[in-house]
């Protein structure tokens, strides 16, 4: 069997005072989906910065692919989920 691919997010850590908005949900809500869909195959893991940032990147096996920092906004919607899988699937065997 494989080795799991890995997947990190660096995201900020809170949420401009919302709980709904900070970057721990929102990254737990990607790696659930993550894990949904590739069930098995992901070591998804996740780390918060200490200071405001408003960062959101996500590293697929040593390789960004989403950074809200470089202008892609948050994972919010289904074209930046499928960017993310198909360079997810572009690394699975």
């Amino acid at each position: 069997m494989a080795e799991p691919l890995r997947v990190s997010v660096l995201y900020w850590y809170r949420g401009w005072g919302r709980p709904d908005l900070g970057g721990p949900v929102l990254y737990q809500k990607l790696k659930q989906e993550l894990e949904r869909r590739f069930p098995g195959a992901l070591e998804v893991s996740g780390q918060g910065t200490r200071e405001v940032t408003g960062w959101f990147e996500v590293t697929v096996g040593g390789r960004l692919v989403h950074s809200k920092k470089n202008g892609d906004g948050f994972v919010d919607s289904d074209a930046k989920l499928q960017k993310i899988m198909a360079a997810i699937k572009t690394r699975l065997p």
